[in-house]
């Protein structure tokens, strides 16, 4: 393969795409065909050196400049809003002020980061980091050809090139023939058995040492599993769904044990999974634990967690659906976590991190010293029907407030500037929301699914109102815009068949409803 920008030759292929390639020399991207393509990096750049590097984190924005600049670009477009959506950008620009070796050892460490966690190949994350760490001023020269010998291979492959890899066959239905196919596998692939509702117990065999994210997806029957000490790996999420597991054997030796009905990692020091278990309603991670792994405790039945003093680390979702938690713990020596009234808080109580989903408050009042409310905080917390917000809150997180189905209405203070991303959606009981007078940006999806909602009025401060931000609110009849709105989403009120807008001097708003097929009157 030789590079059209800078002509030097390789024999490998390194692709990001299926008909995209990535020179390891230059790191320039073009066509199967050979034929140079637009060049996006250069294209992203001038978008970023034009708009601000706060671009890049709006990624709804920033994705609608690049389909209207790169419209060959698709795949790398969609690579790198779904590498800023992870959360990248803020880690790169730590590096920023960093020497050169700092900086690519930084680099490098989101790059393996994202391997593990959205499973895409190491080639697709090199070029996605290398194109935004130069959006940022980071330059610094990647050596991407040891990384992209496999380029069409799946993530983790760059810790372990030599597994054999049970991957997704839809043949492997029964516990037999799951069985029977280790025998010649070392490794378990990403949803390699995921939903297979037919297995009930497994005993993995003593040559699979790895267990990658997402192996046992929603195997919603599965009760029981046991494996060697040889096991090394379980990645993130392996048994997420498994709602019926109740039962983790491991032989003695093994670098994993259960410890008060928790899968630990002893060698990272990490709770993995927690078991399903009627009787284990009280649990104490145990003390030298300094991470609970995302979606450790999903779908527990645990009343009361206990959090000891080494824990540093709560991963995003991990104690997601844990619908009969009504109360956190934390040692007092902990100097990250505290809980508050049973509801879990940073050490200094500026962000609410998940309230107990299982409490049987119908109020709750959030505490003065709270600015943030956390990643899906409150999701799931079916029984609360009122929250009252202090003026200290400024950010509504990712899906915060998501499927609290009793919640009726609500008056954020004007303190908050953002709503983010499906704050409230599905929320189908709230009838009225009165919104921040300081609000800038109200994020994709925010209020999807509210069903009850029935007039909307976007107050002047609103800059940017996402993609499907009102999507399926039936019962939206009225929605008021004002002038400083300067861009709306895809599909921001697809599903409201009853909407008239009315829109104060902004022209920019019209010409959305009019594209869209939306009644407006002017105010």
């Amino acid at each position: 393969m030789k590079c059209p920008k800078c002509g030097k030759e390789w024999n490998q292929l390194n692709t990001i795409a299926s008909n995209t390639y990535i020179c390891p020399f230059c790191g320039d991207n073009f066509g199967s065909d050979g034929e140079k393509r637009e060049d996006f990096q250069q294209v992203l750049l001038s978008l970023v050196e034009a708009q601000g590097i706060d671009l890049l984190e709006d990624t709804s924005r920033l994705n609608a400049f690049l389909m209207d600049l790169a419209p060959r670009s698709e795949k790398e477009r969609k690579l790198v809003i779904m590498v800023l959506r992870e959360g990248v950008l803020s880690q790169i620009m730590k590096l920023i002020n960093e020497d050169e070796d700092n900086q690519k050892f930084g680099i490098n460490k989101c790059i393996k980061q994202l391997v593990a966690d959205i499973w895409i190949t190491e080639v697709a994350a090199r070029y996605a980091v290398f194109v935004i760490a130069n959006c940022v001023g980071i330059k610094v020269e990647l050596d991407v050809s040891n990384s992209t010998s496999n380029a069409g291979s799946t993530s983790s492959e760059s810790e372990a090139t030599s597994d054999k890899i049970m991957t997704k066959d839809l043949g492997l239905v029964s516990e037999d023939a799951i069985n029977y196919a280790l025998k010649d596998c070392n490794a378990i692939g990403f949803k390699a058995i995921a939903a297979n509702k037919n297995i009930e117990g497994l005993k993995i065999p003593d040559n699979v040492i790895s267990i990658y994210p997402k192996a046992f997806l929603n195997c919603i029957n599965l009760k029981s599993i046991e494996f060697s000490k040889n096991m090394k790996n379980i990645g993130a999420g392996a048994f997420e769904g498994c709602c019926s597991l109740e039962n983790i054997v491991i032989e003695e030796g093994s670098s994993f044990k259960v410890i008060n009905g928790i899968l630990i990692d002893k060698t990272n020091k990490k709770a993995v999974r927690a078991l399903n278990k009627d009787t284990l309603t009280e649990v104490e991670v145990p003390n030298g634990v300094i991470t609970i792994c995302k979606k450790a405790f999903d779908r527990a039945k645990v009343q009361k967690i206990h959090l000891p003093m080494s824990i540093k680390t709560i991963e995003e979702g991990a104690f997601f659906l844990v619908q009969s938690l009504d109360q956190y713990i934390v040692d007092p020596k902990n100097t990250v976590f505290r809980a508050i009234g049973g509801v879990l808080h940073d050490r200094q109580g500026k962000e609410l991190i998940s309230y107990a989903q299982g409490k049987s408050d119908i109020n709750y009042y959030i505490e003065d010293s709270v600015e943030k409310i956390g990643t899906q905080a409150f999701s799931c917390s079916g029984n609360l029907q009122s929250i009252t917000f202090p003026s200290s809150v400024r950010k509504i997180g990712f899906k915060a407030f998501e499927y609290c189905i009793n919640l009726e209405n609500l008056i954020l203070p004007g303190s908050i500037e953002i709503i983010g991303d499906r704050a409230f959606q599905y929320c189908q009981n709230l009838k009225g929301i009165m919104l921040s007078r300081c609000i800038q940006e109200i994020g994709d999806c925010a209020f999807y699914g509210c069903e009850k909602l029935e007039s909307i009025s976007v107050p002047k401060s609103v800059k940017k109102i996402g993609n499907l931000a009102f999507a399926n609110c039936t019962g939206v009849k009225s929605v008021i815009i004002q002038e400083n709105v300067e861009f709306i989403g895809d599909g921001a009120f697809v599903g409201c068949k009853d909407v008239e807008i009315s829109i104060k001097d902004n022209l920019y708003v019209e010409t959305y409803c009019n594209s869209r097929g939306i009644r407006f009157k002017k105010l």
